[in-house]
């Protein structure tokens, strides 16, 4: 292995057990960073191609400081890219040991919450107390799962707030923080969400559908191609299934292969599972989880449909929900693909346009 792939991972693995973000490449988190830094900087700097320089160019004012040089500013945008790629691809693989997350900062500093998880590493909420987008422990903040987002850590947290409920949630096994200095993600102001009515939504979800697969309509303008790059979608896929008058809906999100993805060796989706029972507006239970495939088994993945069964290597499941609301279980769809205008097109049948 390169010495400086070596270097780069294991600041990676310090970042994340320290908290720090990619932004360690442009700012001196603590004294010692920089002894860790100069010499990958130095080896990247040496080493610039014209391929770099159009790639990580736009990255430079982010991360350079005023002593630098030209060619050491863009040595650390690049730094700072390859160090968010390589943060990223120790996350998967950390995910993918089921040991590494019981032994997590979480439960070495709270060691009884152990004894609650479940076979898939979930924990009853009613041990915590809610707060916007955590949970309050031990007064503690404790984070839901890295991989759960940030509009499902919000609806998951009003739903514990309004009243006693079944359910179980994945934490992060990083450190918690201290209740007084947790602080709110600025996300939790934007809200997205689906605006048809319920019952529309429920006479579509029951009447009889073959496995659907969706795809965006090629875009038109300037803007719904910005949009694209900024939400990329390769397709959405429903698997509906039913058994008399239970049926279960099987969702799932796919994008695009990347580079990002080739960089982490990784790519990864969510699954957004449920099922109800025809005439009633309870749905018995939800769950998301979120998959994580290697780069070779993704691509499998894109060419085949949900039915044919590609498996993921890592199947996390982020949340499980008894008996629903269907106010709630819209909220939570919403909330599981906010950005994803074929959730509503196969819920009302109507074709539709991206949010913008």
């Amino acid at each position: 292995m390169d010495p400086t792939d070596t270097a780069v991972r294991t600041l990676a693995a310090l970042a994340l057990k320290e908290g720090w973000g990619w932004e360690a490449a442009g700012r001196a988190v603590e004294p010692g960073v920089d002894r860790v830094l100069d010499p990958l900087l130095d080896a990247i700097s040496a080493d610039l191609t014209e391929a770099d320089a159009k790639r990580f160019s736009g990255f430079v004012p982010v991360v350079e400081r005023s002593t630098d040089t030209p060619r050491r500013a863009l040595a650390r945008a690049k730094l700072a890219i390859v160090l968010c790629n390589a943060m990223a691809r120790v996350r998967f693989e950390q995910a993918l040991d089921a040991s590494s997350f019981r032994n997590g900062e979480v439960f070495c500093r709270f060691p009884e919450l152990r004894e609650h998880l479940d076979d898939e590493d979930l924990l009853p909420y009613d041990l915590f107390t809610p707060l916007p987008d955590a949970l309050e422990y031990g007064r503690h903040a404790l984070g839901y799962s890295e991989f759960t987002p940030h509009f499902i850590r919000r609806q998951l947290s009003d739903i514990a707030s309004a009243g006693k409920v079944n359910l179980r949630v994945r934490l992060s096994a990083d450190s918690p923080v201290p209740r007084e200095r947790y602080l709110q993600s600025l996300e939790e102001a934007v809200e997205f969400g689906l605006p048809f009515e319920d019952e529309l939504m429920l006479r579509r979800l029951w009447e009889k559908h073959l496995p659907t697969v969706l795809r965006r309509e090629y875009p038109t303008n300037e803007v719904e191609r910005a949009y694209d790059q900024l939400y990329p979608l390769e397709r959405l896929e429903v698997l509906r299934t039913e058994r008399g008058e239970h049926v279960s809906f099987l969702i799932e999100e796919l994008t695009p292969l990347s580079d990002t993805h080739i960089d982490e060796g990784f790519a990864s989706t969510r699954i957004f599972h449920s099922d109800c029972t025809v005439g009633s507006s309870l749905f018995s239970h939800v769950d998301v989880s979120h998959l994580i495939y290697r780069v070779e088994t993704y691509e499998m993945r894109l060419r085949s449909q949900m039915k044919d069964k590609v498996k993921a290597e890592g199947h996390l499941k982020l949340f499980w929900l008894e008996s629903c609301r269907i106010d709630r279980w819209k909220a939570l769809l919403g909330a599981t693909y906010p950005r994803d205008e074929l959730v509503a097109e196969y819920l009302t049948g109507v074709r539709s346009r991206r949010p913008i």
